[in-house]
């Protein structure tokens, strides 16, 4: 159905143009499904005739970082905020930037802030506990994975870092008890059946392990840590 419809949009567009809204809905299509090459680059035109929409910006940086080009992400984020300073998925992005790049004290300043001004994202709040989790606050890093989980009871990444918190403090029960729940919400998550594959070789449950770190493998063939 994707498909078609992109196909649709794709034709409409040879018909049409210089109608940019017909190719920003194929650019958000593309970005929805993963297609990023195609949406990078019809972004990167739409830029070119509206330097200042911050709809454009937003999803070109999003592409950006599901490419994992921190730097060019972090080029329109911030090309962003510069047209609209207020814009929370932004400042919040930035936040998650900043982490990726080791610039934990900027990335806590950024997401303290986040975090006061909306306090029921789970995304933001699980990447200030991976903050406060790299500065060794691990009470607080806690505190923020529980409470990303109690907002959305199926955000996975907040189950594999709180486990994972757990696993680093050698609790191995409750690791594992986190990371059973993370495999719940879905079974074939990499990150997840790694972490099992980790909890349950210390637990010398070792042909389970060697299951766990199998499946992982068929997802990520070319992972050196699995």
């Amino acid at each position: 159905k994707t498909t078609n419809a992109l196909l649709q949009v794709a034709e409409i567009i040879k018909h049409n143009p210089e109608n940019l809204d017909y190719l920003f809905l194929y650019a958000k299509m593309c970005n929805q499904v993963n297609k990023l090459i195609e949406a990078e680059k019809a972004l990167l035109f739409l830029i070119s005739k509206n330097k200042t929409s911050s709809e454009y910006l937003h999803n070109l940086y999003s592409v950006y970082l599901k490419k994992n080009n921190i730097n060019k992400s972090e080029i329109f984020v911030k090309k962003l905020l510069e047209i609209d300073k207020n814009h929370y998925e932004a400042q919040r992005d930035l936040g998650f930037i900043e982490y990726t790049k080791n610039n934990t004290n900027i990335a806590q300043t950024i997401l303290e802030k986040v975090v006061t001004d909306k306090s029921n994202d789970p995304f933001a709040l699980n990447v200030l506990g991976l903050v406060f989790l790299k500065n060794e606050s691990i009470d607080r890093a806690k505190k923020l994975f529980d409470r990303a989980i109690k907002i959305n009871p199926k955000y996975i990444d907040s189950y594999n870092n709180l486990g994972k918190t757990f696993f680093d403090l050698e609790d191995l029960d409750k690791a594992y008890i986190l990371f059973k729940k993370a495999y719940r919400i879905n079974k074939n998550f990499s990150k997840t059946l790694i972490n099992i594959g980790n909890c349950l070789s210390l637990k010398d449950r070792n042909l389970f392990a060697i299951k766990a770190y199998k499946k992982a493998l068929l997802y990520e063939p070319k992972n050196t840590e699995i």
